[in-house]
């Protein structure tokens, strides 16, 4: 049951990704090793014919990666982040790039130098279009972080997908199902404990 501030369930799971952090249940959530920080997505139009076709792809040579959203439409970015102190503070304002329209220049340079790290590896003319921002979590050690919350008994996070949610939480979460039901062992490397240092055994033992 929820109703904005009260939750009541047999076992909970945080799954709101870099909004998770800002949810204040116990101790353990208010240091909770993740960092939030904004990252851009750029929409780019380019000339299509009949028979051309992108498929998603990463460039490892410049660092961007790239997929298709729609004909004519590619999305993706480099691996330029932000930080920032809060999820919301990440949600920028949607910039379009077109005539009349003023847009920050150190945003239009970096939009144009993600073109011509485009235009390196595709064969079409491309021109741009509009910018997104959004939130990714992160672990100080890039991993995920997946298992019961320290400090609780049914509360469990599934957290720290960088900007690989899509590919990373449907094997995570089939993971953590299993745990939850029949105590299937999480990977180590993967659990929340691994953040806790000596000084802070109490939140093991209190969990």
């Amino acid at each position: 049951m929820f109703d904005h501030e009260y939750v009541v369930a047999d076992t909970l799971v945080l799954c709101t990704g870099a909004w998770s952090r800002g949810i204040g249940i116990g101790r353990w959530l208010g240091y909770a090793p993740t960092t939030i920080l904004k990252v851009p997505l750029i929409f780019f139009k380019y000339d299509i014919g009949e028979y051309d076709m992108i498929v998603p792809f990463a460039d490892e040579i410049n660092h961007t990666y790239w997929i298709p959203s729609r004909a004519g439409m590619l999305v993706g970015a480099d691996y330029t982040v932000w930080d920032v102190n809060e999820a919301e503070d990440a949600i920028g304002e949607e910039f379009r790039v077109k005539e009349g329209v003023h847009v920050d220049d150190h945003l239009l340079m970096y939009i144009k130098h993600i073109r011509e790290l485009l235009v390196k590896r595709i064969n079409f003319h491309v021109y741009e279009s509009k910018v997104h921002f959004g939130p990714i979590s992160i672990t100080p050690d890039g991993r995920p972080i997946v298992g019961r919350v320290p400090e609780f008994k049914n509360l469990y996070i599934l957290d720290g997908l960088r900007g690989y949610g899509l590919a990373r939480a449907p094997a995570l979460a089939y993971m953590l199902v299993e745990h939850i039901l029949d105590g299937t062992e999480i990977v180590g490397e993967l659990g929340p404990t691994r953040f806790i240092g000596t000084n802070d055994t109490w939140l093991i033992q209190e969990g």
